[in-house]
């Protein structure tokens, strides 16, 4: 009685755990829909070519004939039945599992959101620095940004392709929710982006990455030593006081 006055309460507490719930539960419905031959079918159920053929724009990476049979087993574990059909909702239940290859897939996805997070936050503009951005976490890009992006990347594109290359690989659910067409590319957007085998998408992952390395190779640079100068100026620069 205690927890269910506290869970229906105004706490922010406990709106914060039901929206982490209710994320969660939204990461499988989208995966096993992605994964559907027809999702508006009756008899929507998904079996081995479906997670092989689907696997990469579905987990974000491809899946062989192999693990896919392996998925299909361990979904079927969860109802101890070695035939049974793989509904939504037994996909659901393999997808929160401690089974090895849910906990996998749910591990890569981590990292994958981490990497995507660490993209897009790092063109973040001044403006979205607001005590109302960092409470809510409303990562998005907006053109100027997107120019930023391609040009610190040297990626060679225009804002357009990229726009149209996100276009291309968002969900149809999303694209009737919310088209896209005011220019701003949120952190779901570009998730999915990052997630899907577009070439572009594959670039930018890449550019970043080697940026990434590349100024992590500059702070560890020794500093060079000028007599009289050098540890003032040392102290200075790696105490970000400059």
């Amino acid at each position: 009685e205690v927890f269910t006055n506290w869970w229906l309460s105004s706490s922010k507490i406990a709106a914060k755990v039901k929206s982490t719930a209710s994320a969660k539960d939204m990461v499988a419905k989208k995966i096993y829909r992605k994964l559907l031959r027809d999702p508006k079918a009756d008899n929507k159920t998904i079996v081995v070519e479906d997670i092989v053929s689907r696997g990469r724009d579905s987990f974000g990476e491809t899946i062989s004939h192999q693990e896919a049979k392996a998925i299909i087993d361990e979904c079927a574990e969860k109802i101890q039945g070695s035939s049974a059909l793989i509904t939504e909702a037994v996909f659901e239940s393999w997808w929160k599992s401690d089974l090895h290859h849910a906990s996998r897939l749910r591990e890569n996805r981590r990292k994958d959101m981490m990497m995507a997070r660490r993209i897009i936050e790092s063109f973040d503009s001044a403006k979205k620095k607001s005590e109302d951005y960092q409470a809510h976490r409303h990562a998005e890009l907006d053109t100027d940004e997107i120019e930023q992006m391609i040009s610190k990347l040297k990626l060679g594109v225009t804002v357009t392709d990229i726009l149209d290359s996100i276009a291309s690989t968002r969900w149809p659910q999303e694209i009737r929710d919310s088209p896209m067409d005011d220019g701003l590319v949120d952190f779901t957007e570009f998730f999915d982006w990052m997630q899907s085998d577009d070439e572009l998408a594959e670039r930018v992952k890449k550019a970043f990455v080697l940026k990434d390395e590349k100024d992590t190779k500059a702070l560890e640079r020794p500093f060079p030593f000028v007599p009289w100068v050098s540890v003032k100026c040392r102290e200075i620069v790696y105490s970000w006081r400059f």
